[in-house]
Parts: C-alpha cells; sequence; structure tokens
C-alpha cells in the first residue's frame, strides 16, 4: 500500500510538473501569436507603402517623359526659328531674344505646372 501510495504521490508531483510546463507553453504560445500578429500588420503596411510609393514613382515617370517630350518640341521649335529667322534676314545667327524669352518662359510654365 505504501509503494502504492508513493507512485500515486510522485504522479501527481509529475502531473504538477506537466500542468505547469503546459502552462508556460501556453504562455509562451499567446506572445508567439502576438508577435506574429503585429509584423504580419507592419508588413501589410510597409506592403502598402511600396505599392503608394511604387505609384508615385510611376506617376513622376509619366511626367517626366512628358516633360522631356515637351522640351524636345521646344528645341525644334527653337532651332526652326533659328533656321527661318536665318533664311529671313540672310545671317546665320540665333532667333530675336524675344522669341528665347518666350520660349523659356513657356518652357518655365510647363515645368511648374508639371512637376508642382
Amino acid at each position: 500500500m505504501e509503494i502504492l501510495e508513493g507512485k500515486v504521490k510522485q504522479l501527481s508531483e509529475e502531473n504538477a510538473h506537466l500542468h505547469l510546463f503546459i502552462a508556460q507553453l501556453q504562455q509562451t504560445d499567446q506572445t508567439l501569436h502576438h508577435y506574429i500578429c503585429v509584423n504580419v500588420k507592419r508588413i501589410d503596411h510597409l506592403n502598402a507603402c511600396v505599392h503608394a510609393l511604387k505609384g508615385t514613382i510611376d506617376a513622376k515617370e509619366i511626367q517626366i517623359n512628358s516633360l522631356k517630350e515637351t522640351i524636345l518640341s521646344l528645341e525644334e521649335e527653337l532651332y526652326s526659328n533659328r533656321t527661318q529667322v536665318s533664311q529671313d534676314s540672310g545671317f546665320s545667327g540665333s532667333p530675336p531674344i524675344e522669341k528665347k524669352h518666350s520660349l523659356r518662359s513657356r518652357a518655365g510654365q510647363l515645368l511648374k505646372t508639371k512637376i508642382g
């Protein structure tokens, strides 16, 4: 009988240790679950930021390409004006200052409106 009581007491102590170990595992599990949830939210937020930045970059690239096209058009117009002026006047000089200022003014206005 004493041996049996000793075994029961030993099993009861082991059971108490197992319950304590299980409680510690559950607490660790809850902590890890919270950590994972917080990091998933952070990752989702960062992914949204990356997506927004990609959209901004794409829009800026479109603006840059549009500005490049405008600049090329203005340069072609300037070259055309130069050749026209040199053919009209018989001199191979640059276009009148008014036309240069007008083209620079238009280019500056386009840059301000497209980038701003």
